[in-house]
């Protein structure tokens, strides 16, 4: 180390500052001086490194208190479930005993119905017997009558036979005996007492005949009852037993139904008791994690402190040893400054060399452009003459006036190239080799702007025929300087430089020359932006210069510049309320993006609650079958997409379906996913690794395709906004769309009717062919319900098509 005594150095200079932050600065004499190895405090180092030591420990309670706290919460959410299905089984128990109740209430009353009317034919039947009876009783009068009648009858016979006697009497007396006239008349009144009796024993014995039919058929009909009552009798025993039969039934049931009940309700409430003093503990751990999350932070901040006082005592330590060495270096580094500087300087003059020379291939490449525009004034100049000399034919385009540029070609001139790839070495250095053409473009114009500056061309100008996207990108370049022979040039009105735009591979520059219909489209003369659109809505003029459609914009959805009322069948799928609420001027690509792209429940349905899982086939969800379903590859059929019905593959619309045509290409997955998503749960996540990387690349391809799809629509935003189409454009089949977040996206497996698949090939079959939407109508694109709505076909296609 050096001793001179005239020394100073700089310890004031930041951490930060390195030794070699000397070498830039101008040269300069440096001594050096002796400077004392400060010590360092290794008790306050000890210090730091046990308060490091109790951070890290406590970092290491609070990992255990959170895996304790994550096991209880595991426990938490498995008892919660356990209480949810012992309450899904209690509901199921209840209803499932609720039809039998009904049914043996019903069987039940039908025994009674059928009780009551026996009892009632009972009745009856009683008292017919008791009629019997009753005329049984009659038939005993009778039959005592009958006796009566029978005694009279043999004491009349008896008299007569008396009578008879008497009279034989009489006539053996006759011959000498003279009979009385008592006996006589007695005999006389025997003889009508006996006509009497035979006519009363005529009546008893037909009396006695019906008496006795009477009491035949009394004996038969109390046969039938007797019968009939114990038939009755034999079925109230065997309805009664059958009622016991089932109120024993019933009463067991529900004994065992209560018992279950009852068993169900304690085992939820000590669940519930459970859940309880878990969630205490949950709390009370939350609260340990909490202390615990404060006392780390704490920790964490006193290591932050601990490592910041090491690590400037380090930085110190460091600092100072390089300042050593660099004063020791001094000497050395100041003369490998100044050859350095030399050669900068040599290396300087070069460079303006090479300037001046490139200046003057520039100035000799105006000239040359010069020359051009003088020949290509002098051809315009002819060119009426030429016009006027040929036969007008009925489709010719008129001719352009002659304030209008020329129709150019798409590819630069000769002169434009040269004067590119002669640009400064210093330009092409700053711009990547990855960069799109309008940054190489862009940085070109900026060095060729520059070197004008420098050299006192400014007055030369940029040439008149370079692409727009050259003169839009040195404008953005110089910063609002242009030059004062670009101003005529500023619209270039042909169909040529599409192809300059695809050799370029930008798919951002999209000039009125490219836009609209290869016809010939009616250029802006408004300002543009970096991309070559206009900077600003058309106005009124510009619009109505548009060529006419075969839909007038009139009718276009929404109002271009002001809001408008639509009837709901004249705009159908949109909403009239969502269309009288927005104009084309005020939309911007995140309001299409969220509210306009499609129309809500037009090609996808509205999302249905989430089944249970007993509905669908939740075990065809594992590692094999969703391989094979990958490996299938089923989103191909996406593949092919339909013919455009709103517009043909010209001008702006080319772009456009060049560019979703790559989109789609690269996201063709995302959208099948976004419309067959199934579910994976989190139990078969954590057993499969495929399973889990599955269902996070599903996930991320959703979020990618998302944000190039909003990239897009600002592409669509620009036709909007220069009159060539309307939101109709997004209704075209040739699109594909994701579901809004209150459609269904969701695909179960097997939930069909009757649906018995046997692995997820087969579900999807039987589900593609149920819902149709899913595959977009891609397998069937005459289904596609853009077809039933007649104001789209061709619509954005010229009137004189």
């Amino acid at each position: 180390m050096s001793s001179d005594g005239n020394v100073f150095v700089d310890l004031t200079s930041s951490p930060g500052s390195s030794p070699r932050s000397a070498v830039h600065g101008a040269p300069a004499t440096v001594s050096t001086v002796e400077l004392a190895d400060p010590s360092l405090d290794l008790a306050g180092v000890r210090a730091s490194l046990s308060a490091l030591q109790q951070s890290i420990d406590q970092v290491e309670a609070l990992r255990e208190l959170r895996s304790d706290h994550e096991d209880l919460r595991r426990e938490f959410l498995a008892t919660r479930h356990r209480a949810e299905d012992l309450d899904r089984q209690l509901a199921d128990a209840a209803n499932a005993a609720s039809p039998y109740e009904d049914r043996r209430m019903r069987k039940y009353d039908l025994v009674r119905h059928q009780l009551e009317s026996t009892q009632t034919k009972l009745a009856e039947c009683l008292d017919a017997l008791q009629q019997r009876f009753d005329n049984s009783h009659e038939l005993e009068a009778g039959r005592l009558q009958y006796r009566d009648l029978k005694i009279r009858y043999d004491e009349a016979v008896s008299e007569f036979r008396i009578g008879t006697l008497e009279a034989q009497l009489a006539a053996a007396s006759s011959f000498g005996v003279v009979v009385p006239p008592d006996t006589a008349r007695r005999i006389a009144d025997l003889e009508s007492q006996l006509a009497r009796s035979q006519s009363d024993l005529q009546v008893a014995r037909d009396r006695q005949s019906a008496l006795a039919s009477e009491l035949r058929e009394s004996a038969t009909s109390h046969r039938a009852a007797q019968a009939e009552v114990a038939r009755l009798e034999a079925a109230i025993m065997h309805k009664n037993g059958r009622l016991r039969t089932l109120n024993d039934n019933y009463e067991r049931r529900l004994r065992v139904a209560d018992t279950t009940i009852a068993t169900h309700t304690a085992e939820l409430n000590r669940l519930r008791d459970r859940v309880s003093t878990l969630d205490r503990d949950f709390l009370k751990a939350s609260q340990r994690a909490q202390a615990a999350i404060s006392q780390r932070d704490q920790a964490k901040a006193a290591h932050i402190a601990a490592q910041d006082r090491v690590s400037a005592a380090r930085d110190t330590s460091a600092r100072l040893e390089k300042r050593i060495n660099q004063v020791e270096r001094s000497q050395k580094s100041r003369q490998d400054l100044e050859s350095a500087l030399a050669k900068l300087q040599q290396e300087k003059d070069d460079l303006t060399v090479q300037r001046d020379e490139l200046l003057g291939q520039l100035g000799e490449r105006f000239m040359e452009i010069t020359d051009l525009r003088a020949e290509r004034d002098q051809a315009q100049e002819k060119l009426p003459n030429i016009a006027s000399l040929l036969p007008s034919a009925p489709g010719h385009k008129r001719a352009r006036p002659g304030s209008e540029s020329p129709p150019q070609s798409a590819r630069v001139s000769k002169a434009a190239r040269s004067t590119s790839s002669s640009s400064p070495a210093s330009v092409s250095s700053r711009v990547p080799a990855s960069g799109s053409s309008i940054e190489v473009l862009s940085a070109v114009a900026a060095g060729q702007t520059a070197e004008r500056s420098a050299s006192s061309l400014s007055s030369a100008g940029l040439p008149g025929h370079l692409p727009r996207s050259v003169r839009s990108a040195t404008k953005m370049s110089g910063r609002g300087t242009s030059s004062s022979s670009a101003a005529p040039e500023a619209d270039v009105d042909s169909d040529g430089d599409e192809s300059s735009s695809d050799e370029s591979g930008s798919t951002h520059v999209f000039d009125s020359d490219t836009a609209g219909s290869d016809s010939g489209t009616s250029k802006s003369s408004g300002a543009k932006n970096e991309f070559g659109m206009p900077s600003s809505p058309l106005s009124n003029a510009e619009l109505a210069a548009l060529q006419p459609t075969t839909v007038p914009r009139s009718e276009w959805i929404p109002g271009y510049r002001d809001r408008r009322s639509f009837r709901g069948h004249d705009i159908v799928p949109w909403s009239a309320q969502d269309i009288r609420q927005i104009s084309i001027v005020e939309m911007d690509a995140d309001l299409l993006f969220h509210h306009y792209s499609k129309p809500m429940e037009w090609l996808i349905p509205l999302r249905d609650p989430v089944p249970p899982l007993g509905d669908w086939r939740d075990d065809l969800v594992d590692e094999n079958n969703v391989r094979d379903l990958i490996e299938s590859a089923p989103w191909e059929i996406l593949a092919a997409p339909l013919d455009p019905l709103t517009f043909k593959s010209q001008g702006w619309f080319r772009h456009m379906k060049r560019l979703y045509a790559s989109y789609e290409a690269e996201h063709l997955r995302a959208y099948w996913d976004s419309t067959h998503a199934f579910p994976v749960s989190i139990t078969k996540r954590r057993a499969s690794r495929y399973l889990d990387a599955f269902y996070t690349d599903r996930k991320q391809r959703r979020s990618r395709a998302g944000a190039r799809w909003k990239s897009f629509l600002q592409q669509v935003l620009i036709g909007l906004l220069r009159g060539y189409c309307d939101l109709d454009l997004l209704l075209d089949p040739f699109f594909l769309h994701f579901p809004r977040p209150d459609e269904t996206g969701a695909w179960y497996p097997g939930i069909e009717y009757d649906a018995d698949p046997a692995d997820l090939l087969e579900a999807l079959t039987i589900t593609d062919a149920a819902d149709r939407w899913r595959n977009h109508y891609r397998d069937v694109p005459e289904e596609h319900p853009t077809l039933e709505i007649a104001r789209l076909r061709g619509k954005f296609l010229s009137s004189s098509f």
